[in-house]
């Protein structure tokens, strides 16, 4: 069902009981659709998982028993994506928030992200003093286009925020080069790319990235949530510092966010998801795999994985120029499906103060206006998979 409009919102603060009934209806309806995320059966496989963590956590005795439970998780986190050390925060939104502050970004300096995504990475770039500073994407990864990076370089620039979207890595060899000849930071956004490699390593491929683990993603607990994983100690430090209001330092008042911990409630759901998540994400390849080759010769486009980088597909998307007729056309025949950040960034009245203005990013707004998700999740059946195959050919023959 599409995100509850503002007007849809209105009537029902007038109408709610006319509401109720048509919500009834379409709920009965909703029963027979094919999922987008099949979160009930998400949690019916993991569910023996979850009430063992939770059974755990409500028997506590101690404020140290939950201190350990979480420090460990962090711990344990981190060092499945070749890190040392893991701090969990209450949001992806505060994980990149921190982890600017704690890398030295100030009030006034330039942070290099792109324009076509969630708004949560330039809101912390913006949140903390910062100007987000647009880079076009790469039309067939969906991430930054890292020959652009150069252009965008002023005296004013401290870092680089790539974003690994859709589960698909960053060019992060060329990124790096440019961090390094420009002395930049380097603060990758994993928030949709759990379990994505680059050149066999998993992201974040440099020192510090940010993880969300809302409801939606490949590895979410039930609700919001995130975490950051680094090798540097230094930066583990301060951002222990700035989640906690009552550290006593200075840092704190450069927080914005607190109290920001991840909870233990959180952990259990994310604990108990963990030991199947990587097999998960296998699932998920396979899936994007039988797209890809069933999907041939349709008249859309379908994802471009690269060299050197293994795709986790926390989405899988496809373009089409019918991109709101199918979309129609397939929920019409049961299918969800989920249109992914339709008003780019830099067209947004929240960023309008930035001074861009359409056209701008000619490759983002292309994307913008033709990107359709379509159901991908290891829930997913095989006659349901075969069903949104046949209905994307059955769609090109009538139109």
């Amino acid at each position: 069902m599409p995100k509850m409009s503002n007007l849809v919102k209105k009537f029902y603060s007038e109408h709610p009981i006319i509401f109720d009934f048509i919500k009834s209806a379409y709920d009965k309806y909703r029963k027979n659709m094919i999922s987008f995320n099949n979160y009930d059966r998400q949690h019916l496989a993991v569910r023996e998982g979850i009430e063992k963590e939770l059974d755990k956590i409500v028997n506590f005795r101690t404020d140290y028993q939950f201190w350990f439970y979480e420090r460990r998780f962090e711990r344990d986190f981190a060092r499945l994506f070749g890190k040392k050390f893991g701090v969990g925060v209450s949001s992806g939104t505060a994980a990149l928030q921190f982890s600017l502050v704690a890398s030295g970004i100030k009030d006034g300096d330039e942070v290099i992200t792109v324009p076509y995504n969630f708004i949560a990475t330039a809101l912390a770039i913006f949140n903390m003093g910062a100007k987000p500073v647009f880079v076009d994407i790469d039309i067939d990864r969906y991430t930054i286009d890292a020959g652009k990076i150069e252009d965008a370089i002023t005296e004013k620039t401290k870092a680089i925020l790539p974003v690994h979207l859709y589960g698909c890595p960053c060019n992060m060899d060329e990124i790096a080069k440019i961090a390094k000849a420009n002395n930049l930071k380097i603060i990758e956004d994993c928030a949709q790319a759990h379990g994505a490699e680059y050149k066999g390593k998993k992201v974040p491929v440099k020192d510090i990235g940010c993880f969300s683990f809302n409801t939606s993603k490949i590895l979410g607990g039930l609700g919001n949530g995130g975490i950051v994983v680094t090798n540097d100690r230094g930066i583990k430090n301060r951002i222990d510092i700035l989640r906690d209001p009552a550290a006593n330092d200075d840092l704190v008042r450069l927080s914005k966010r607190t109290p920001c911990f991840l909870d233990a409630v959180q952990i259990a759901f994310i604990k108990a998801k963990l030991p199947f998540f990587l097999k998960w994400v296998e699932k998920r390849r396979e899936i994007a795999h039988i797209y890809n080759e069933e999907l041939k010769g349709a008249s859309i486009e379908t994802p471009v994985e690269g060299k050197n980088v293994k795709h986790s597909y926390f989405r899988y998307v496809i373009r089409s120029k019918k991109r709101d007729k199918l979309g129609e056309f397939l929920f019409k025949h049961g299918v969800e499906t989920q249109v992914e950040y339709d008003l780019p960034l830099h067209l947004t009245r929240t960023f309008r103060n930035l001074g861009y203005k359409k056209g701008d990013f000619p490759i983002t707004e292309k994307c913008s206006s033709e990107v359709l998700s379509l159901p991908l999740n290891p829930f997913l059946e095989e006659d349901e998979i075969m069903k949104i195959i046949k209905l994307i050919k059955l769609f090109d023959r009538k139109n």
